[in-house]
């Protein structure tokens, strides 16, 4: 062989192992760096072997920081027998494993951002990885650096709609069986990452939600006092537990005495307001003193009062439901009116058949009162 054959195959090997001095190839050992890519064995160009069992642990250059790595490419033969295992930890101790990954990165997005915890002293993660001994593939590649450790995010409450804020008791004042808009502000400093999820807590016993923007909806059924907090978690796994916690009093849209009427509020053609029932905190029969008409019983009852703007005919189709989005069975509604009033308020001790709204001739639709036994 001449001496030119020789520095061309030589010449040939280094081009097709072009590693830079930062790159690390999937090996037995420890590595202190923030860039560079973290490779298998077989390194750009070739699948790793077979039968490979390596351990690789890579740490901060600065012990003040914390290790990562972004995968950009990841296969590996989905025979049973090939993992690559993570640990957030200086060791494989199972106790801080963060995840075993076998196939290809879109059946593990977990890999697109790894990230030792703020809670690991080391900053440090570890590597496993065990090869079959047959079909290797094409394996990995990863991004290595290093964050800052997390920062507190908090956040302050932009909204909570609708809603009436109680100086006294603190709470934000909702209403059942209504849609409640909570919006917040977070503050994010720049040691943490972009993209946050929030993870929101109603404290009502009902699964907690996640979001991409710092806005959600929820319902409450259950009358009561409930603490909603909001969990944010970044993309670089930094976690702030109860970010920010709003106290709220759930309280029935439903008046179960004439003193606690609630009113029907404008916004659309239909309205929707919960009923009174034992299991809503209704009361058995209504107050006694009003005359109830043609009310022979008042079993539960929910007071409303409604203002109106314009005279002119007025007229209600009643409906109640089974079921609150109104696929359930059909039920009678009994009802019974009084007005006008000159004003919401103090009419309690006035109702009765000289403020009655009347029944109309032959059973008419649009009569006062309505009941069925």
């Amino acid at each position: 062989m001449s001496i030119n054959k020789i520095l061309y195959s030589l010449l040939f090997i280094l081009s097709v192992y072009n590693i830079s001095a930062q790159d690390i190839l999937m090996q037995d050992g420890t590595f202190n760096q923030c860039s560079g890519v973290f490779l298998d064995s077989g390194g750009l160009a070739n699948n790793y072997g077979t039968g490979e069992d390596f351990t690789i642990t890579i740490c901060p250059d600065d012990p003040a920081l914390i290790s990562t790595l972004e995968f950009t490419e990841f296969l590996l033969s989905g025979d049973g027998q090939t993992f690559l295992t993570i640990y957030d930890s200086d060791t494989a101790d199972p106790a801080e494993l963060i995840g075993t990954f076998t196939n290809d990165l879109a059946s593990n997005p977990e890999l697109n951002f790894v990230t030792a915890s703020d809670t690991n002293p080391t900053g440090c993660l570890t590597i496993v990885f065990e090869s079959s001994n047959i079909f290797p593939n094409v394996g990995w590649s990863a991004n290595i650096g290093c964050r800052e450790p997390c920062d507190v995010t908090t956040a302050n409450i932009v909204q909570v709609e609708p809603s009436e804020f109680n100086t006294t008791s603190g709470n934000y004042e909702i209403g059942n069986f209504l849609p409640i808009t909570f919006e917040i502000d977070p503050d994010f400093t720049s040691n943490n990452g972009t993209n946050p999820q929030y993870v929101w807590d109603f404290g009502d016993g009902s699964p907690t939600v996640t979001t991409t923007i710092p806005i959600v909806q929820h319902e409450f059924t259950a009358l009561g006092n409930f603490n909603v907090t909001v969990n944010i978690i970044d993309d670089f796994g930094c976690s702030n537990e109860n970010a920010v916690t709003i106290p709220v009093e759930v309280i029935s849209r439903s008046g179960f005495t004439c003193d606690t009427a609630q009113p029907f509020c404008a916004g659309g053609e239909v309205f929707f307001f919960p009923n009174s029932s034992n299991a809503g905190g209704g009361i058995p029969s209504a107050e006694n003193g009003p005359d109830y008409g043609c009310l022979n019983l008042q079993p539960f009852p929910a007071w409303f009062f409604v203002q109106i703007e314009q005279s002119g005919d007025i007229e209600f189709f009643l409906e109640q439901n089974t079921s609150q989005d109104f696929n359930g069975n059909g039920l009678d509604v009994d009802f019974k009116i009084w007005g006008p009033f000159s004003s919401a308020s103090g009419n309690c001790d006035n109702l009765n058949s000289s403020t009655e709204v009347p029944d109309l001739p032959n059973g008419n639709p649009l009569d006062g009162c309505s009941y069925s036994a």
